[in-house]
């Protein structure tokens, strides 16, 4: 979902727009990879995509900041309809700037779906854990350093259950 322009744009405004949105969509790419990883239950490749995600986070918001600030410096005050603003200041950049409202509205549907996936896994993970030390007739708790202890008979390493 990438802007792509054939030469540099000759618009400061879609410049900065573009930059936006193809940050914003990098994080997006990499949201769509993790949903896909969290429902084909590859949860050992999480900790790489969930550190891409961070750096694609930050690199949005520095760029979306970027933008804010620009865009106050033009003039836009907060509760301006800025889709007007651009039709009447800068229509080269309309497009582009709908389309990165369309982006970052994705990404923050699948963010929340993605936290709501991983909530659900950890609460199934913690049942299946309940349900084990019932079964067992033990008290299964974690010790400070993750591992799960059963009731005075040692300690099972969560992973392993």
């Amino acid at each position: 979902m990438s802007v792509t322009i054939g030469s540099t744009p000759s618009s400061p405004w879609l410049l900065l727009v573009t930059t936006t949105c193809n940050a914003l969509d990098q994080l997006l790419q990499i949201l769509l990879h993790e949903q896909n990883l969290l429902t084909h239950n590859q949860i050992d490749q999480l900790a790489g995509v969930s550190l891409r995600k961070q750096q694609a986070a930050n690199e949005a918001e520095a760029a979306g900041e970027q933008l804010q600030l620009a865009l106050q410096h033009a003039g836009v005050t907060p509760g301006t309809d800025v889709t007007v603003w651009f039709e009447q200041h800068a229509p080269e950049a309309l497009e582009t700037w709908q389309l990165l409202r369309e982006t970052a509205r994705q990404a923050e549907l699948y963010n929340r779906s993605n936290g709501l996936l991983i909530e659900t896994r950890r609460q199934l993970l913690d049942q299946f854990v309940s349900q084990l030390a019932s079964a067992r007739g033990d008290a299964l708790s974690y010790s400070a350093k993750g591992r799960l202890t059963a009731g005075g008979s040692g300690s099972l390493s969560r992973d392993k259950i």
